[in-house]
């Protein structure tokens, strides 16, 4: 008996921006979409667009195919910690040439830390392992009067103003696989005339 393999996950991220949890993904303000493999794997692919994608629980594969994305406010990516659970872990596979570049004081791509009381907690923080044979230029986005240059990957800029970036500066766990055959360049944004 033949069984045809599931259909691949992919969206054209110009269409809206995206935000995956455990369950499915969403583009924009519609409907979640429920994974269609338990591998959890999103090819994401499109012209280049100020949308942005957020990883908001569970554990999935992200393929990046030749995408440019330049957010004006937000991270490329964001990775989301939890306060009591395993933050989100996300596999990003790069193929061809990517760009991604964070907004106002963001990172590139945000893994964001999680903490235990005072202590950071690896459990809780997010987590990313870039694998793949492409390139990806990650640049953060640069300071203002009242936040830090974001990293090209890791964490926001210090923020200094209630509710931006409080947790500036802080990041989950990054890890580049043995298997990475690509080439990574991965730039902070210039800093602003934050006052410490």
């Amino acid at each position: 008996l033949f069984v045809p393999a599931a259909a691949a996950d992919e969206v054209d991220i110009s269409t809206g921006s995206i935000s995956i949890t455990e369950s499915g993904y969403r583009v924009g303000a519609g409907p979640e979409t429920s994974w269609s493999s338990d591998d959890h794997t999103l090819t994401v692919t499109g012209p280049p667009t100020d949308h942005h994608i957020t990883v908001i629980s569970g554990s999935c594969t992200i393929v990046l195919q030749d995408a440019t994305i330049t957010p004006s406010d937000d991270p490329a990516i964001s990775i989301c910690a939890t306060g009591g659970g395993t933050g989100a872990t996300v596999t990003l596979v790069v193929e061809g040439e990517n760009t991604l570049k964070g907004g106002t004081g963001c990172a590139a791509v945000e893994v964001k830390a999680g903490w235990d009381g005072n202590d950071w907690s690896e459990v809780y923080s997010g987590h990313l392992i870039i694998t793949g044979s492409g390139t990806l230029s990650a640049t953060g986005g640069d300071g203002s009067a009242s936040v830090g240059g974001g990293a090209g990957i890791g964490g926001n800029g210090v923020g200094i103003s209630a509710g931006i970036h409080t947790d500036g500066g802080d990041f989950g766990s990054i890890c580049i696989a043995e298997e990475f055959s690509g080439k990574i360049n991965a730039k902070g944004g210039n800093t602003s005339s934050l006052v410490g």
